[in-house]
C-alpha cells in the first residue's frame, strides 16, 4: 500500500478531477451569486456618512455590525426563478437581499431614555434602509398627514433612487403619542418576474423622518420561518446531545475503574477543543448578541454574558463529550482494529509526514472534494426555478460576521471535524460493533445518531426543506461510518475538515473585495497543506507504527502503588522478624519491650545479645527515614552489632566498629541513632554509650527521682571513625531494687495530636515516675495507652519502639 505513488494513482487522479470540476462548476452555482463586496468597516463608514447627512451626532454612540439577508426573498426567488435571473436580480442594489445591518446605540439599559439607529447597507455598499428608534415619550413637533407624507416622500427622493411615482400608496397610519404624532407609510408595486411585491415602508416621527426600507416581499404563505417540527427536532437534538454526553461519561468512568481507558490523549483533545472553540468565540465577537435580550441589561453586558455562557458552559460541555467519547472509543478500537488509529497515532505523535498520516489526509481530502462536487452538481440541478427544493447558499453568509473569516472557517472546521469524527462516528461505530459484530448495524446506528446530533453537527448540504436536510444528514452519517470501516479515523477527520473549508470557502470565493480575497488565500493555503504533506510523506517513506501503546497511565500508577505496597509489606515482615521473638528472662529483672511500626516499614530496632558471664547487651536504634531503605539499613545494623557485640564488653568499642562498617555502606544522607547498654546482672550495673539517640530515663523506686541518661555521642554512619570515637562517651550507673530504666525512640515523644502538639519527654517522665512501682509489662501498657490517648484519631507518623528494664 505504501510502496510508491502508483499505489494511489486513482486517488490522485480523482482528486485532480474533483478540483477541476469545482473550478469549472463554481461560477455557475448559487455560491457564486452571493458576492459580498464590502467589509463591516466599509458598511460602518457608509452608515456614518448617511447619518451625518441627516445631522445625526454619533460621537458618544457604540457601533455594532451584523451580516443580514432577506431569507424570505432569497428563498422565494431561488425557488421560482431560474438561476441566471436570480443571480441578476440579487446583484441589484436598489432593494435589499443581503448585506449588513449597522446598529448605533449608547451602552445603556434597555429601559433607559435613549435613541438608537439601525442602518441597512447592501452587499455593494449602498444604504437601502434605516430606522431611528426613539422613546414614545420623546417630544417633537407634530405634522399633519399631508405634510408628513410630503416630508417622507422628499426624503426618499433625495437619499435613494426609488421613484415613488411608480408605487401605489397602500396605507398611511397615524399614531398619536403623548408628546407627538408619528406616521407610518407603505407603498408597493408588482414584481415583474414572479408573484410578489416590491415594498417601500417609511415612517415620520414628529417632524423628522423615522426611517425607510425597500425590499421584495413574497406572497403570503412563503415566509422563511422555523416550522414546528424543525423547532421540536432541534430541541430533541439538544436533549439527545446532553444524554449522549452523560452516557459517554458513564462508560468512561466504568472503563476507567476497569483499567481499560487511556486518559492522556482524551485530556489533550478536551483542552484542544475547548481552546480552539474559545479562539473561535473571540473571533465571533462582532456577531454576538443580536436578537438576545436579558432583562433590561445593556447590549454590551448581554454580549459578555452570551460569550461566557458559550465559553464556560456550552463549549466546556461539548469538550467533555469529546474527552469521554474519545477515551471509550479508543479503548474499543485498540482491541478491535488498532490499524484504524495508525494514521491518527502518527498525527498525534508529531509524525505529520509519516505515510500513515499523509495517506489518510490525502484520501480524506479527495473524498471531501468529491462530496463538494456532488453538492455543486445538485445545486445546478435543483436551483433551476422549477422545483420546490433547492440549495440555499445564503445561510452561509454568517462567515462574514467575524473579525477574520478565514480563522472562523478553520477553527469551525477543526472543531466540527473533531465532533463529527470522534464524538459521533468513532464513538458510535466502535461501541455498536463491539456489541453487535455487524458492520451494517453500526453504519445504520451511526447515521441515526448523526441525524439526532443535528444541534451540534453542521450538514454540508443546506436546502430549503428541513425534511430533506434530515435525510441528507442521515446519509452523510452512514457514509462516514462506512468510510471508517474502509479507512481509518484520520481519514474521517480529514473528510469533515476539508468539506467544511470547501463549503464556506466557496462563499469567500465569490467576493471581489481584497480583504475577503486575502481570507480566501489563507484557506487555499490550508487546503494546500494536505497535498504538500502527502508528497513529503512519499518522499521520506517513513512508516510510523506505535509498537506498544502501554498500559493506561492511571493503571501504571495503581500498579506502581500496589507494587510498592507489597514491597513495604515484605519489608515490614522482615523488620518484625528481626526483632526478638520472646521477652528476655533474667533472674532478678523484669524486662518488657515492643516495636510498633508506622504505616510504612520503618527503621526502629531493638535487640538483646547474650554476652556470657551473666552479661546482656541491650540495644535500641532508629534509622533515619522510612520505607524499604530504612528497613534494609536496620537489618544491616543488627547484623553488624551482633557480629561485634560478643567480642567486646565495651559499648564504646562496639559502636565504634559498627560506625566504621556503616559509614562504608550507607548513603551519606542516612544515619542510625543507637543506645547500646551492657547489663551486668551480677553487679547490677549498666555500662552504656549513646550514639545520637534519645536519652534513656532512669527512675528510682524510693524517692521517684529521675535521671536522663545522655552521655555524649554522635549518630552512626556520619563520620568514618576518628571524630566519632573522640566524641563518644561511655558511662556507668548502678541499679537498685525497684529502679526502672526506659529506653525509647522518638516515635513516643514526638507523637502528635490534631493540634500538632507533641507528647514530649516531660509527660513520659512523669508517667514513669507515677507508675514506677508497677511491673515492666504493666508500665509499657500504660505508656502505650497514654500516648494513644494523646494522639486521639491523629495518625501515627513514626515507628514507636520501647524497652523497659526493672530490677525486682
Amino acid at each position: 500500500m505504501y510502496n510508491d505513488y502508483n499505489s494511489h494513482k486513482y486517488w490522485i487522479a480523482a482528486g485532480g478531477i474533483f478540483i477541476l470540476f469545482i473550478i469549472l462548476l463554481f461560477s455557475h452555482t448559487p455560491y457564486n451569486d452571493f458576492k459580498m463586496e464590502i467589509t463591516r468597516s466599509d458598511a460602518v463608514e457608509s452608515s456614518k456618512k448617511f447619518l451625518a447627512d441627516q445631522d445625526v451626532d454619533l460621537s458618544d454612540f457604540m457601533t455594532e455590525g451584523f451580516t443580514d439577508r432577506n431569507l424570505d426573498a432569497n428563498n422565494y426567488l431561488q425557488r421560482n426563478l431560474d438561476k441566471n435571473k436570480f443571480a441578476e436580480l440579487i446583484e441589484q442594489d436598489d432593494w435589499f437581499t443581503y448585506g449588513w445591518t449597522i446598529m448605533f446605540h449608547k451602552n445603556l439599559p434597555r429601559n433607559a431614555f435613549q435613541t438608537t439607529y439601525d442602518v441597512t447597507v447592501s452587499h455593494k455598499g449602498k444604504v437601502v434602509a434605516f430606522e431611528r428608534d426613539i422613546p414614545d415619550t420623546a417630544y417633537a413637533p407634530s405634522l399633519s398627514r399631508e405634510d408628513a407624507t410630503a416630508l417622507i416622500a422628499n426624503f426618499i427622493a433625495e437619499n435613494t433612487d426609488i421613484d415613488l411615482s411608480q408605487f401605489e400608496l397602500i396605507s398611511t397610519r397615524e399614531n398619536n403619542l403623548s408628546k407627538r404624532s408619528d406616521f407610518s407609510f407603505k407603498w408597493e408595486k408588482d414584481f415583474p418576474y414572479a408573484p410578489g411585491k416590491l415594498v417601500v415602508t417609511a415612517s415620520v416621527q414628529g417632524d423628522v423622518p423615522g426611517g425607510y426600507s425597500y425590499e421584495f416581499v413574497p406572497p403570503e404563505g412563503n415566509s422563511f420561518e422555523i416550522g414546528t417540527m424543525e423547532a421540536l427536532f432541534n430541541t430533541i437534538s439538544a436533549i439527545f446531545i446532553f444524554f449522549l454526553t452523560q452516557f459517554a461519561i458513564y462508560l468512561f468512568l466504568k472503563k476507567y475503574h476497569q483499567g481499560e481507558v487511556w486518559v492522556k490523549m482524551g485530556r489533550n483533545l478536551f483542552i484542544l477543543y475547548f481552546f480552539i472553540s474559545l479562539v473561535n468565540l473571540i473571533n465571533s465577537w462582532p456577531g454576538i448578541g443580536r436578537g438576545t435580550n436579558i432583562g433590561e441589561l445593556n447590549f454590551l453586558t448581554v454580549k459578555i454574558i452570551v460569550m461566557l455562557l458559550n465559553g464556560l458552559l456550552v463549549y466546556f460541555f461539548i469538550s467533555l463529550l469529546i474527552f469521554a467519547s474519545w477515551s471509550v472509543g479508543e479503548s474499543h478500537a485498540r482491541s478491535l482494529w488498532p490499524n484504524k488509529l495508525r494514521g491518527m497515532d502518527a498525527f498525534i505523535k508529531g509524525h505529520l509526514t509519516a505515510r500513515n498520516s499523509g495517506n489518510s489526509l490525502m484520501i480524506g481530502f479527495v473524498i471531501a472534494a468529491g462530496f463538494f462536487v456532488v453538492q455543486l452538481v445538485l445545486s445546478l440541478l435543483l436551483n433551476d426555478g422549477n422545483g420546490s427544493t433547492f440549495i440555499n447558499a445564503a445561510t452561509n453568509l454568517n462567515v462574514y460576521n467575524k473579525y477574520l473569516p478565514a480563522l472562523d472557517v478553520l477553527t469551525d472546521a477543526f472543531t466540527t471535524a473533531m465532533l463529527s469524527s470522534i464524538a459521533v462516528t468513532f464513538f458510535i461505530v466502535n461501541l455498536s460493533y463491539q456489541k453487535f459484530k455487524k458492520k451494517w448495524i453500526s453504519i445504520f446506528i451511526t447515521g441515526l445518531i448523526t441525524t439526532l446530533s443535528m444541534a451540534v453537527f453542521y450538514s454540508s448540504f443546506v436546502t430549503n426543506l428541513f425534511e430533506i436536510d434530515v435525510v441528507i444528514l442521515f446519509v452523510i452519517g452512514s457514509l462516514l461510518a462506512y468510510f471508517y470501516f474502509q479507512f481509518d479515523l484520520l481519514t474521517l477527520f480529514s473528510i469533515n475538515f476539508h468539506l467544511f473549508i470547501f463549503k464556506y470557502g466557496a462563499i469567500l470565493a465569490a467576493s471581489s473585495n481584497s480583504f475577503f480575497e486575502f481570507n480566501l488565500f489563507l484557506l487555499l493555503l490550508a487546503l494546500l497543506f494536505t497535498p504538500v504533506v502527502y508528497v513529503i510523506s512519499r518522499i521520506r517513506k517513513e512508516d510510523f507504527v506505535l509498537e506498544n501503546y502501554g498500559a493506561p497511565n492511571h493503571i501504571q500508577r495503581i500498579s506502581e502503588r500496589e507494587r510498592l505496597k507489597k514491597e513495604l509489606e515484605i519489608a515490614a515482615k522482615v523488620q518484625l522478624s528481626l526483632l526478638p521473638k520472646e521477652e528476655l528472662k533474667i533472674t532478678g529483672y523484669d524486662i518488657a519491650a515492643t516495636s510498633i511500626p508506622a504505616i510504612e516499614a520503618g527503621g526502629d530496632y531493638y535487640d538483646f545479645v547474650n554476652l556470657g558471664n551473666n552479661k546482656v547487651g541491650i540495644a535500641i536504634g532508629d534509622v533515619s527515614g522510612k520505607g524499604v531503605g530504612a528497613a534494609i539499613y536496620m537489618t544491616l545494623t543488627k547484623g553488624i552489632l551482633q557480629a561485634h557485640a560478643e567480642e567486646n564488653v565495651s559499648p564504646k568499642v562496639v559502636l565504634g566498629k559498627v560506625n566504621r562498617l556503616l559509614y562504608k555502606t550507607i548513603e551519606k544522607n542516612s544515619f542510625v541513632s543507637m543506645f547500646y547498654a551492657i547489663l551486668d546482672t551480677d553487679n547490677h550495673k549498666i555500662v552504656y554509650s549513646r550514639a545520637g539517640h534519645n536519652p534513656g530515663i532512669l527512675c528510682g523506686l524510693d524517692d521517684g527521682s529521675t535521671k536522663f541518661l545522655k552521655s555524649r555521642g554522635m549518630a552512626l554512619g556520619l563520620e568514618k571513625g576518628s571524630i566519632f570515637s573522640d566524641t563518644l562517651i561511655e558511662d556507668t550507673f548502678s541499679l537498685n531494687k525497684g529502679d526502672v530504666v526506659v529506653l525509647y525512640t522518638d516515635g513516643f515523644t514526638e507523637a502528635m495530636n490534631e493540634k500538632l502538639e507533641q507528647y514530649g519527654e516531660e509527660k513520659l517522665t512523669e508517667l514513669i515516675r507515677n507508675n514506677r512501682n508497677k511491673s515492666a509489662g504493666d508500665l509499657l501498657i500504660l505508656i502505650l495507652k497514654d500516648v494513644r490517648k494523646h494522639m486521639d484519631s491523629y495518625p501515627q507518623h513514626d515507628d514507636m519502639t520501647i524497652v523497659i528494664v526493672k530490677r525486682v
